[in-house]
C-alpha cells in the first residue's frame, strides 16, 4: 500500500523530524472505501481488536501525535453499521487513553452527515469520543457531475445547485460542539467540458478532471499573455476569469481544440472566505484537502497565516 511504504521510508522520518522542530503534530490517516472491509470491521468484535492491535504496532514504532479516521462506505447503511461505527470509536478512544498519551482522535465525515440519520456517522455519539470531526466541505460538485459548478460553494442559488457548506454547517451545530469541528476545505478544483461559455453550463459525459491550484495558475497567467511550456494548456484561447458572488468561488472558461471548458477552482480569496467563515461560526480549525496539491505556490498558505 503506497502510504504504508511511505511511512516506512525515510523521508518520513525525516519529515517527522522536521515537524517535531517546528513543533508541529503528525497525524496518521486510516482509511478504507471498500464496503465490505468496512462492514466487516464494523460488525466483528475480533476484527475491531485485530485493528487495535495493528494500530499498536504502528504507534509503538513511529513519532504519532494523531489519528484520523476516514472510513467512507457508498451505498445503503444499516442501523448495525451506524452502530458499529459508533463502537469502534469509542474503542479507538480507550484503547488510545489507556495506552498512550496525547494522541489525539479525529474523523472525517460528509457535508451531509448531519442531514442523514440513516448514515454511517451517528454525529452526537461519535462527538463524545473524538477530539475533532473533520467536515469534508467539498465535492459539491464532482467530475461526474452532470452541470459545472463550485466544489465548494459557501452559500447558493437554489435555482442554480441548492446545496452548500453553511446549509450543513447549521445542521452540524445543533449536534456537535462547534471546539469540536473542523471544516475541511480543498486545495483543488474540478474542470469539465461544456455547451456553454457561461459558468454553469451543461457537461459532456466523461469529461470532468481534476485542478490544482498550480494548474489554475497556469492558466491564469496564459489569459495575461504570458507563455506555458506545459502541454496541458496547449491550444487554449478565449480565457475568461470570473467570481461566482453566490458560492464565493472563482472559475475560469476557455476554448481548446474548439471546445468549450469550465473550471470551478480555489484561490486565496475564496480561502479568505472560508477562514472568515469558520471564524464567525467560531469553529475548532480548518483541514486541507490536500497538502501538495498547491505544489510549491505559497499563496494559499499566505492568506491562511493571515486569516488564523
Amino acid at each position: 500500500e503506497p502510504g504504508y511504504r511511505h511511512l516506512s521510508s525515510e523521508t518520513f522520518l525525516e519529515l517527522a523530524e522536521e515537524a517535531k522542530k517546528q513543533h508541529t503534530q503528525v497525524e496518521l490517516v486510516l482509511k478504507q472505501f471498500n464496503n465490505r472491509d468496512i462492514a466487516t470491521l464494523l460488525t466483528s468484535q475480533s476484527a475491531m481488536e485485530k485493528f487495535l492491535t495493528s494500530l499498536d504496532s504502528v504507534l509503538l514504532a513511529y513519532p504519532i501525535t494523531g489519528i484520523n479516521i476516514d472510513i467512507e462506505y457508498s451505498g445503503e447503511k444499516s442501523p448495525e453499521l451506524r452502530q458499529g461505527m459508533t463502537e469502534l470509536m469509542r474503542q479507538l478512544r480507550q484503547h488510545l487513553d489507556n495506552k498512550y498519551q496525547n494522541i489525539t482522535l479525529s474523523i472525517d465525515v460528509y457535508a451531509s452527515a448531519a442531514s442523514d440519520q440513516k448514515g454511517l456517522w451517528d454525529l452526537p455519539e461519535l462527538a463524545k469520543h473524538v477530539d475533532y470531526i473533520v467536515v469534508m466541505a467539498y465535492d459539491f460538485h464532482q467530475r461526474s457531475s452532470g452541470q459545472a459548478g463550485p466544489v465548494a460553494p459557501l452559500f447558493s442559488d437554489d435555482q442554480k445547485w441548492g446545496s452548500d457548506i453553511n446549509a450543513h454547517l447549521k445542521l452540524f451545530l445543533d449536534q456537535v460542539p462547534r471546539e469540536k469541528i473542523l471544516l475541511g476545505i480543498p486545495f483543488y478544483g474540478y474542470g469539465w467540458q461544456t455547451d456553454t461559455t457561461e459558468a454553469r453550463g451543461n457537461t459532456y459525459e466523461n469529461s470532468g478532471f481534476t485542478v490544482s491550484y498550480k494548474k489554475a495558475k497556469e492558466l491564469l497567467a496564459l489569459s495575461r499573455g504570458e507563455t506555458s511550456t506545459d502541454s496541458t494548456w496547449t491550444g487554449v484561447s478565449q480565457i475568461k476569469q470570473g467570481f461566482d458572488e453566490d458560492a464565493l468561488s472563482p472559475y475560469l472558461t476557455y476554448q481548446q481544440n474548439d471546445h468549450l471548458y469550465t473550471i470551478y477552482y480555489e484561490n486565496p480569496q475564496s480561502i479568505a472566505y472560508k477562514l472568515e467563515y469558520a471564524r464567525q461560526l467560531d469553529l475548532a480549525g480548518i483541514a486541507i484537502w490536500a497538502l501538495g496539491y498547491e505544489d510549491k505556490e505559497r499563496e494559499l498558505w499566505e492568506v491562511i497565516a493571515e486569516g488564523i
